[in-house]
């Protein structure tokens, strides 16, 4: 089984052949070698550098790395030191290590990884349409350049040898005789000396279009500090991926700025050349295409599992007959649209003579014209920009690492630069005021002086402004709760708790089930019955319109509360009391800004969350720190309503505390798991369930876990509705993707809908409704929330015929069985 991650986002062709391999198409891609893998890398080599550039084969590998220079290996790869090094062995020993001893070898054994470095689909573009070998040349010693950069850094950064032993019976039994000779015996991670590598450079996909890039195979065999060979330590690479991708682009960018001239543009995954047609590159992307409309069809996820089974299912051989005239067939595919050899060379002829930037030279950071709307780089102080690269670390962590660091530096730097500069710019930034280490186990971590400030006035917020809000008189809260019968003793518990606090933030922590939105009902009553005005915030428009149809607090996206307030509309005041429902998944920042308006205005905020349950999508932790504060009001749910079983309560409860094997046991045991042979027969079997317990007149839910098989159960759902005549006759204009019945679920939010009336009202990110009719205006839906009508043009939905929708915090939603 090949194991594979991925640098970057991006789309190309998988390049690979015999054994599976990850789709390789990111900034960087690595996977696990197996033995003979290198036997394709081998294969279709070109016999002469002629050959190489008129089509016929590929170009022969090359050694790189610290490590091959210890051994010997130079120039060209010779096939049988290839297998000797891939197999640990020291090339010529006639079968041993090159520490002189035999090979241990195990069934689980890793030869080696292949780092497949792939160059911007304009660079490539660029290499196939141009007839200049200047041009040519050029390119292909930027990516060569590059790799070898790249991997020079992953030999600093990432390649470790580990020593000692991990027996701990072994361990404790030295300690006791000899307490100095255990501790030296333990476990440590050191640096390697350099890296055994051979390179091989392709230049096409498996589609045929023009894809540079280098398969560098790194062979699992590094020489430690103590001169002993051996494995190296595999996650160190791992967790340099992304970097190392990145760092790649950048020296990619340099280097073409300095040689060329070329300038960047921002692309839709990497920055690519200003001037290539972004048309042009979509075309040559076929292999991409292809595996993203297998995904679609199929219904597989779009991570590196599901396109590493895209690429196997729909891969092909490289067809041999265009190696021969790769060059003529790319040019006369660019001609044909538009774009040929006399336009790469009309781009070449108007660029200026440009450098790679220096360290003095790259502090610029994008500015937009207020008039223009144009953006364009500006010089900026070391500093500025080292606080924009700190921003931009903790947008969605609270912490970060050496290679997060690098990986920010070089993404910021439109033109390109060398490894080095990108160095002397990480080693600026870790020695900046604006960072700050984070103890704890493993690689080490820093956070920003920026967010600890947030995080420092979020706390201090709540912890001195305790006691600083009347409480509500209990005999008044006796009184509601008397109104409200069918309230649980936890939920009451907790009603009375925030309602008799005198803290100006308090917390309430609802897992799922417990009747959180309920409880949250009968604390809008008590205080709007106390003369305060009660509204909602959520991270989500659906959260936020829940809140505000189940609890009746009106509510709104904590994006547009913050905006209306900055504006100055609904600001709170001494007799506010916000609402933030799903607290747990905002960020830090947000919940700072929140919290900080309503309490400078005298008004109260209760957070609603769970920490146990999906973590923010941006820096947080806000939540969670308070909800743990043994000094805060913290009232808890815990009576689960939901399932009725116990052994149901008792899953879900192991879920929430991260015990998913003990979950699924559970479920399987009672029957509630079915195990399909692969993914097709996977939503086969879903949709027949759906089907039929439609058709028995209940309300199915199917429930997803990516957008991808949400489309697939929606279109399988709905093929079956038309075979058995359910849904109506297809909508005029619709290419009969749209039929009367039609379960739709709303894409985005907007406050301007109408009825077909004419009047105005609002539709939010996923509502759902069901298709009517049409106007002159558009579609006509019936929106389940409310029961009305409103018109909506064909961008607005998506179809959803089954009721599926991606997973989130446990939010079944039974009630809605065309949600998806």
């Amino acid at each position: 089984m090949l194991h594979a991650i991925f640098a970057g986002t991006g789309s190309g062709a998988g390049t690979n052949s015999g054994t599976p391999v990850p789709f390789a198409v990111r900034v960087l891609s690595i996977a696990k070698l197996r033995v003979g893998q290198e036997a394709y890398q081998l294969s279709g080599v070109a016999q002469s550098l002629d050959d190489y550039y008129t089509g016929a084969g590929e170009a022969a590998g090359l050694w790189i790395g610290a490590g091959a220079e210890r051994l010997g290996l130079a120039g060209e790869v010779d096939p049988d030191d290839l297998r000797a090094v891939l197999a640990g062995l020291a090339p010529g020993s006639g079968g041993l290590t090159p520490d002189g001893s035999t090979v241990r070898t195990h069934a689980r054994r890793v030869p080696g990884f292949d780092l497949t470095f792939k160059a911007p689909k304009s660079v490539s573009v660029l290499y196939a349409v141009s007839d200049d070998p200047r041009v040519q040349g050029a390119i292909i010693e930027a990516g060569e350049t590059a790799v070898r950069e790249v991997v020079a850094w992953l030999e600093r950064e990432a390649i470790r040898v580990r020593r000692g032993s991990g027996d701990v019976a072994y361990l404790n039994d030295l300690a006791a005789r000899d307490p100095a000779a255990a501790d030296a015996a333990r476990i440590r991670v050191l640096p390697g000396r350099g890296v055994v590598a051979a390179t091989f450079r392709h230049r096409t996909s498996r589609a045929g279009d023009p894809l540079l890039h280098w398969h560098t195979l790194v062979a699992n065999l590094v020489e430690g500090p103590d001169g002993r060979w051996g494995a190296f330590v595999h996650p160190e690479l791992y967790r340099a991926v992304r970097a190392a991708g990145e760092l790649f682009q950048t020296v990619v960018r340099g280097e073409l700025t300095e040689s060329l001239g070329l300038e960047w543009r921002p692309g839709r995954h990497v920055p690519e050349i200003a001037g290539v047609p972004q048309a042009l590159c979509d075309q040559f992307s076929k292999r991409a295409a292809e595996v993203d409309a297998w995904l679609a069809a199929t219904g597989t996820p779009d991570d590196p599992a599901g396109r590493q089974a895209a690429v196997l299912a729909t891969r092909r051989g490289k067809p041999e007959a265009e190696h021969e005239r790769f060059d003529a067939a790319w040019k006369a595919e660019a001609c044909a649209a538009g774009w040929g050899p006399e336009h790469a060379d009309a781009l070449i002829a108007s660029t200026t003579e440009r450098h790679t930037p220096g360290i003095d030279e790259v502090w610029r950071l994008p500015t937009r014209n207020p008039h223009t709307g144009a953006v364009a780089d500006r010089a900026v102080e070391p500093e500025e920009w080292i606080a924009a690269v700190a921003r931009t670390l903790t947008e969605h962590d609270s912490t970060f690492t050496r290679t997060d660091i690098v990986q920010a530096v070089a993404a910021r730097i439109g033109d390109g630069a060398t490894a080095h500069t990108v160095d002397r710019m990480t080693a600026r930034v870790l020695a900046s005021t604006h960072l700050v280490p984070v103890a704890g186990d493993g690689p080490s971590r820093w956070t920003t002086t920026e967010l600890l400030e947030v995080e420092r006035r979020f706390l201090d917020r709540a912890a001195s402004t305790r006691h600083t809000r009347t409480a509500i008189d209990p005999h008044h809260i006796a009184g509601m709760l008397e109104r409200l019968p069918t309230l649980g003793t936890d939920q009451e518990a907790a009603v009375r708790r925030l309602a008799t606090s005198g803290d100006a933030i308090s917390v309430m922590v609802g897992p799922a089930g417990t009747g959180k939105t309920f409880t949250l009902d009968a604390v809008r009553q008590v205080y709007a019955a106390a003369g305060y005005q009660i509204i909602g915030a959520a991270p989500s428009a659906k959260a936020a319109h829940e809140l505000q149809a189940d609890a009746h607090i009106a509510s709104a996206t904590i994006h547009r509360r913050l905006g209306a307030w900055t504006r100055g509309y609904d600001r709170p005041d001494a007799h506010t009391l916000l609402v933030v429902d799903e607290a747990a998944m905002a960020g830090l920042r947000d919940l700072d800004r929140l919290t900080a308006t309503v309490v400078e205005a005298g008004g109260r905020v209760l957070l609603v969350g769970d920490h146990h349950q999906l973590p923010e999508v941006t820096a947080g932790g806000g939540f969670a720190a308070l909800a743990t504060d043994p000094t805060a009001t913290v009232a808890e749910l815990s009576v689960n309503r939901r399932q009725h079983h116990s052994w149901e309560r008792q899953a879900l409860a192991e879920l929430r505390d991260d015990h998913v094997a003990r979950a699924v046991a559970a479920y399987q045991s009672h029957g509630r798991v079915i195990v399909a042979s692969d993914r097709p027969a996977m939503i086969d079997q879903a949709v027949d369930r759906w089907v039929a317990a439609h058709h028995a007149g209940t309300v199915p839910v199917l429930l997803a876990g990516t957008n991808q098989t949400v489309d697939a159960l929606n279109a399988a759902v709905r093929r079956a509705l038309i075979d058995r005549g359910v849904l109506g006759r297809a909508i005029d204009g619709s290419n009969g993707s749209l039929a009367l019945g039609e379960r739709l679920m709303i894409r985005g939010n907007d406050y301007r809908a109408t009825t077909p009336a004419g009047e105005q009202t609002s539709v939010l990110n996923g509502q759902t409704g069901t298709l009517t009719g049409t106007c002159s205006d558009g579609l006509v839906l019936r929106m389940d929330h409310d029961d009305l009508e409103v018109v909506l043009t064909p961008d607005q939905f998506a179809t959803g015929a089954v009721g599926a929708e991606p997973v989130a915090r446990g939010d079944a939603r039974p009630e809605q069985p065309g949600e998806r």
